[in-house]
């Protein structure tokens, strides 16, 4: 008996061993992954968020002291992953993967960049950040429990990447260079383009506000055909108003709120009426 005891013992202890390998818990900090394109690139932030759970978060006696380095997280290093450069308070944040530290303020947080290698943050603390930037703090009327990063006020070209903690909120806009990547796009596909080209390349210009002139050309070669949708011709509208030329504009806007009736749109309908009647004040 007592040896077949001996047998079976090794087998039990490897039976618990891989029970308790297979414990899994919450993490108190849970991980968490931001990806937002802006323009034609893409930031990528990869944090833990901890949550204040009744603690003090900022300042003397805080889980996170002013005017001492910080991992903007928890557990490891945040990582920040950029698919193109970025301009940054007048710097160029070169393509590539970075560990974010903060040195936080109650008016100014300092945001350190440096180029990612470990999860330890604290392996970063003694090196020089590539790049060392202010970002704007202010802050905010109800208290946010849990740690976020965010890209909030995403334009064509331009974010902000906003870290919001308890009641303070750092934000440091982010910049991308679209013009010269997607004019030169223009011009070449504008050897043989389709009716989508022109209304695409139309679109972009007047967007940035790039030769109104040649934007109008663009669409108006789409708006001349009588498939012309009321998305199209709205934006021909849109265009003659910037140029001034503000009758053309009225009976581009007429013509797309007929359309849009007809496609069962009723917010272009609105869009439509709300500039015609600027247009006639």
């Amino acid at each position: 008996m007592f040896r077949k005891l001996l047998m079976v013992l090794p087998f039990l202890v490897a039976l618990c061993g891989t029970s308790m390998a297979q414990l899994r818990v919450p993490n108190v900090s849970p991980y968490a992954a931001v990806k937002q394109s802006i323009g034609m690139s893409t930031i990528e932030v990869n944090y833990f968020r901890p949550s204040a759970r009744g603690r003090k978060v900022f300042g003397e006696g805080g889980i996170v002291p002013f005017g001492e380095a910080w991992r903007a997280g928890a557990n490891s290093a945040t990582k920040i992953i950029l698919s193109d450069d970025f301009n940054v308070r007048n710097e160029v944040l070169a393509k590539g993967e970075y560990a974010l530290l903060a040195i936080p303020l109650s008016d100014r947080w300092e945001l350190q960049f440096y180029p990612y290698d470990s999860q330890n943050w604290l392996s970063y603390v003694p090196k020089s950040p590539v790049l060392s930037v202010l970002a704007d703090v202010n802050e905010t009327v109800g208290f946010k429990e849990t740690f976020s990063i965010s890209l909030e006020n995403v334009m064509l070209n331009t974010a902000n990447l906003v870290l919001h903690w308890g009641n303070l909120q750092a934000t440091l806009p982010m910049e991308v260079e679209i013009d010269t990547r997607v004019m030169s796009q223009i011009e070449r596909v504008m050897k043989g383009p389709s009716n989508n080209d022109y209304f695409q390349a139309a679109l972009f210009m007047h967007e940035r506000g790039i030769d109104l002139k040649k934007a109008l050309e663009y669409i108006q070669k789409v708006t001349s055909n009588k498939t012309a949708l009321f998305f199209q011709v709205h934006r021909e509208a849109l265009i003659l108003s910037d140029l001034g030329r503000v009758e053309e504009a009225i009976v581009a806007a007429q013509r797309s709120m007929k359309l849009s009736d007809e496609a069962g749109n009723q917010d272009f309908v609105r869009l439509n009426q709300r500039l015609i009647k600027k247009l006639e004040n």
